[in-house]
């Protein structure tokens, strides 16, 4: 009763805090540490445009909106100091449709135009467009091509052009271009540089009847267009050659008699767009994460922060007037920092989201073109993609919001999608390489060079250079969304010598806050009220059953009992004996003993019957060995003593001349000889990194030996493996950091061999092998083959794996020979172990 009472004043206590306006979310995100966290709380509450002002007759109705253009730029016009503006990576400007500038008649488009890119007839790019695409198309467009300016109509003939022609000839990178794109009602003309390139047989015409206007890319966003453009113009009319040649010369006149743009105003423009614009300050969306206010971001497209956002009650975490991104679907959206994910192979991207309806196909919600592009794919499927895609069936009903996070563990690693706090799907993933694409929350190009647009409100975006764990995402969703104690890690029970300390540890998420009350057999226990609980200097007095009560203002739960039990201290016990070794001079050797018997065991190492310095561990590690010794370890508690066996360890001197000579001669990491005749374990006779033969690899067979092979010893015996289960198994992560390293062995093929059998490596970092009986393979970020197979069966053969850094050239050499190169850089560190002829090297 006294526990339960205590648990309803913390829930008293609790809900006068949510009444407040909490912001646990808010806490839980920065405490794991975010370089970027956009809480969408700038008060921004007017949209802000980046208008494209228009001089022509339909007024204002025909400005338009600059989705990240930069401007001003340096102008076309030689006599002016008007200026331009300059699209690139989906930038571009559009005008929402109007029918005046969509005119079923005559019409001329104009405008100066600079390519910053070359592309080939594969890669078109559309500098300027109004164009109605189904599968009956409409309008007209200007696309790049390798050979001039391409201008095209539509008739609504399926996919099939009514006019296409170019004119202008191959174009030069950083050149102004006066390009005009004449329809006569009959014939399409296109002008460039006020000479009548291309013309079209007769044809007719279908306007437009609904796609906006566009400059910087088609009017279905996609063919983005790179380069500065200036003085746009549509008139409902065909301008004839003279006008045509009247603007052009007006241009490139240093002292014309009058403006450009009282000629063009004076043929009759419906649209007439100089982008001469001052420059765009757009408002700022706040980064709260550690990268500071190098890390903010611009709403962009009239985006805005709104009312429609998680609030308490439901979402009890947030603030009372917590506000978030509202998007429509068209052209709102928010960029941030270019490349904000490169160089992070380990990542998380996490934020909340409500859908306002049906979403188009491929609608952006967070992340960095070609690096990371995650959104719909389409209305009912949420899609990661990296190298390929992860795709989840949308679990997010409309007018609802919803939690979700991206988690990168490594490239190659695995790549996660969590959503409401729940793993949803996951793949292996190989990250693109870096690039300058910006970060963008809500469309702007995620999936494609622009667009991508989403129709709703997200929240709450953060990044962190680091892989979330799945209790973290969880603790982010919880600190919000109502939800008992849940117990992710039990209390595990102990056996422990008096005298020792006992600790048991408890892992749990749900709501905030929880509260922690260990129990002893039901009762409470002063003061233990962490996660984790410890008892100091136990007895016998101690053993016995303990659990912890979790709680928060929605309900209590108990996790498992966990059993101490408190042993008495005995004279220690050698459980397992130091090894003897055999080591080169110089070498290094490790002895340990395992001893049981008491919380406080102590040890000193005897050499030759001597105390060893400061060698009181259970692990003696002996450097630079110059003559064979005796070693015996002693473990000591309050109850007594006990003395090891001795161990040997014998010190060689590689004979003059001899392979081995030249082996230790150059201080190798680890060298296995495999002179082995029982036991499992393979002695590493210089490194201290001894491995263990698994299986049912056989030692003691015979081996290169003299005088076939003068360097070795006539009694030099081998590993046999069978090609089954038999293998040697070395140190897990011995490669890790290594840049620079060679690998050095020999092999003798019974047989052909499986596809993908390995030699020596460790899995996912440097895997050398067998792709298949004919192909020798080093696979790290790609493969090394080398075909055909340079050993015949029965035969030994020296095989050696050199890297000279990373990035840096990776080499084969097959008995001494230079086999094959190329430039590689190695994967990232894990944790497989080092393996040779087996257990998993490819795999």
């Amino acid at each position: 009763m006294k526990f339960l009472f205590s648990s309803a004043g913390l829930l008293l206590a609790f809900s006068a805090a949510i009444s407040n306006g909490a912001s646990y979310y808010a806490d839980a995100v920065l405490a794991d540490g975010p370089v970027a966290y956009y809480r969408f709380s700038d008060g921004v509450t007017v949209p802000a445009f980046d208008v494209l002002t228009n001089m022509g007759s339909v007024g204002v109705a025909g400005n338009g909106i600059y989705t990240g253009a930069l401007h001003p730029v340096p102008g076309a016009l030689v006599g002016s100091a008007d200026t331009a503006s300059r699209f690139s990576a989906g930038q571009n400007g559009t005008i929402t449709y109007n029918a005046g500038l969509n005119t079923a008649g005559a019409f001329t488009v104009e405008a100066w135009l600079r390519p910053a890119a070359t592309f080939t007839d594969a890669t078109l790019t559309c500098a300027l467009s109004s164009f109605h695409l189904t599968s009956q198309r409409s309008g007209w467009l200007i696309y790049q091509s390798s050979t001039g300016w391409n201008f095209r109509t539509y008739n609504q003939n399926a996919a099939s052009t009514a006019v296409n022609i170019t004119g202008g000839g191959a174009l030069t990178i950083g050149t102004w271009y006066h390009v005009v794109a004449v329809w006569d009602g009959t014939v399409g003309q296109v002008y460039v540089n006020s000479t009548l390139s291309a013309s079209s047989p007769p044809t007719n015409f279908v306007a437009n009847p609904d796609a906006p206007f566009t400059i910087g890319m088609r009017s279905d966003a996609g063919f983005v267009w790179a380069g500065d453009a200036d003085e746009v113009a549509y008139y409902p009319s065909a301008l004839t050659g003279a006008q045509i040649a009247a603007h052009y010369q007006n241009g490139i006149n240093a002292a014309p008699p009058a403006g450009y743009n009282t000629l063009v105003v004076a043929d009759g423009p419906a649209g007439y767009w100089r982008l001469n614009e001052a420059t765009f300050a757009p408002p700022t969306a706040t980064n709260v994460g550690s990268l500071a206010a190098s890390g903010n971001g611009s709403y962009l497209g009239g985006a805005v922060d709104g009312a429609q956002a998680p609030r308490p009650p439901q979402f009890f975490g947030f603030e009372s007037d917590n506000t978030a991104l509202q998007l429509d679907g068209v052209n709102d959206f928010v960029r941030t920092v270019n490349g904000l994910l490169n160089g992070k192979p380990r990542f998380t991207v996490s934020g909340w989201i409500r859908r306002n309806g049906t979403q188009p196909d491929r609608t952006g919600l967070f992340g960095q073109n070609d690096l990371l592009e995650f959104g719909y794919i389409n209305n009912s499927t949420l899609e990661i993609w990296t190298d390929n895609g992860l795709d989840i069936g949308n679990a997010f009903p409309d007018a609802q919001w919803s939690y979700l996070a991206v988690v990168s563990e490594g490239s190659p690693g695995t790549i996660t999608l969590y959503t409401n706090g729940v793993p949803a799907g996951s793949r292996t993933s190989t990250l693109p390489v870096d690039n300058t694409f910006p970060f963008n929350i809500g469309g702007g190009g995620i999936f494609d060079g622009s667009g991508n647009f989403f129709n709703g409100q997200i929240d709450e975006v953060a990044v962190f250079d680091k892989a979330l764990s799945a209790a973290q995402i969880q603790a982010h969703y919880f600190s919000t969304v109502a939800s008992l104690p849940v117990i992710t890690q039990q209390p595990q029970g102990t056996n422990i010598f008096e005298g020792g300390d006992a600790i048991l540890a408890v892992k749990a998420i749900g709501s905030p806050t929880l509260h922690y009350q260990w129990v002893n057999f039901g009762e409470p226990i002063p003061n233990a009220t962490n996660t984790t609980f410890i008892l100091t200097n136990v007895t016998e007095m101690d053993s016995s059953s303990y659990w912890v009560i979790i709680t928060n203002q929605f309900g209590i739960v108990e996790s498992n009992p966990a059993d101490i039990n408190v042993l008495l201290t005995t004279k220690p016990v050698i459980t397992q004996d130091p090894l003897s070794v055999t080591k080169y001079a110089g070498a290094t050797a490790k002895l340990t003993v395992v001893a049981t018997g008491g919380s406080h065991l102590e040890y000193q190492w005897l050499g030759n019957g001597n105390l060893v310095t400061d060698a009181t561990n259970s692990t003696l590690v002996l450097s630079n060995l110059q003559a064979t010794a005796t070693y015996a370890a002693v473990a000591v508690n309050s109850a007594g003593s006990t003395t090891s066996a001795v161990a040997t360890v014998t010190v060689l001197v590689p004979a003059a001349g001899s392979y081995a000579e030249m082996i230790v001669g150059t201080a190798p990491l680890a060298y296995w000889r495999f002179n082995e005749t029982s036991g499992t374990t393979a002695f590493d006779y210089f490194g201290g990194n001894d491995a263990t033969y698994r299986n049912t690899a056989t030692t003691g067979i015979e081996a290169p030996r003299s005088p076939a092979y003068p360097g070795f010893e006539a009694d030099n015996r081998a590993v046999q493996l069978d090609g089954t289960s038999g293998y040697v198994q070395g140190p897990a992560g011995l490669l890790n950091g290594a840049t620079k390293f060679s690998m050095i062995g020999w092999v003798r093929r019974a047989a052909n061999q499986a596809d993908r059998t390995g030699l020596f490596g460790q899995n996912d970092l440097i895997e050398f092998g067998y792709i298949n009986n004919d192909t020798l393979e080093i696979w790290t970020d790609n493969g090394l083959d080398i075909s055909p197979n340079a050993f015949p069966n029965g035969e030994w053969d020296m095989i050696a794996v050199v890297a000279e850094g990373s990035p840096g050239t990776i080499t084969m050499y097959t008995n001494a020979a230079f086999a094959g190169s190329r430039t590689h850089t190695m994967p990232d560190a894990n944790s497989f172990t080092f393996n040779i002829g087996g257990g998993g090297i490819f795999d």
